[in-house]
């Protein structure tokens, strides 16, 4: 009995140890909670309250390459979705007020969009836990391609208005999946990204869903939708994250699927 009680106490320990944290993101919790709004990013306050996220980078880069690689994969994630987000708050307010550019990206984007903002994305590298990456690097390499995890795409926050909203606190290992699957509720419903019309038989999306078809098929792999491969892969992830009754009309794929344009307008949230 004796023993069982060690046993049992061993694997109570090991649990939480695979759930301990391993990197401190409270100083982005308060420049997240500071910040962050319902409508976008206050950058003009962030601006002049810069030290904590500035500080928070600096401890981002200075994480060891081989600690990184040992720690449990919900840490990798929540630590690399915050990296990303915050590399993007500092690009913005770096260059804060955005105006237009004579970059060709920006052309067709609009004046105080990112992509004013050279290389922002596939260019510009950052100290990340001892390496230098770029937005892309983690964002496709990274968290796409080595760790596989969708719900990325409903937290990542490019400082666009079509991005998914800035939440107000950093993930965190032991809630990412609470806090990734809160994300996709809150993004899937909301309207201005993502329409889904019973009456008409017509699903409007993101197109975010689009451009990452393919990263959401292998959670619906075995849906019954009609149409596209793409287009059933994208439905079957939508179809976890609404009402039951809209998830049954999901599955019946009598619909059409259209995608919204996306605005690359600054998420600012003003003063």
């Amino acid at each position: 009995m004796k023993g069982l009680s060690i046993l049992v106490l061993l694997l109570l320990a090991g649990r939480a140890g695979a759930f301990a944290q391993t990197f401190n993101h409270a100083a982005l919790d308060t420049v997240l909670s500071a910040h962050a709004a319902a409508s976008g990013v206050r950058y003009a306050a962030l601006r002049k309250d810069r030290a904590r996220l500035d500080g928070y980078i600096t401890r981002v880069g200075a994480v060891p390459a081989a600690d990184l690689e040992r720690w449990p994969r919900a840490e990798q994630i929540a630590f690399l979705i915050n990296a990303y987000n915050a590399l993007v708050l500092q690009t913005v307010i770096d260059h804060y007020p955005i105006k237009r550019s004579l970059h060709p990206a920006g052309l067709l984007k609009p004046a105080n969009s990112v992509w004013q903002i050279p290389g922002i994305f596939s260019d510009r590298k950052h100290r990340v836990a001892g390496g230098e990456l770029t937005l892309d690097d983690i964002e496709h390499k990274w968290l796409r391609e080595r760790l596989k995890e969708p719900r990325i795409h409903f937290a990542l926050v490019c400082a666009a208005q079509s991005c998914p909203p800035l939440r107000n606190e950093a993930y965190v290992a032991e809630r990412l999946d609470a806090q990734l699957d809160d994300q996709a509720r809150r993004f899937l419903g909301d309207r201005s990204k993502n329409q889904l019309d019973v009456r008409k038989g017509e699903a409007r999306l993101s197109e975010i869903l689009k451009w990452f078809a393919v990263d959401f098929e292998r959670f619906a792999a075995d849906s019954r939708f009609a149409g596209d491969a793409s287009a059933r892969g994208v439905l079957g992830f939508i179809a976890r994250y609404v009402d039951p009754p809209t998830a049954t009309w999901l599955q019946q794929g009598k619909l059409a699927v259209r995608y919204i344009d996306y605005d690359w307008t600054l998420n600012d949230a003003g003063r």
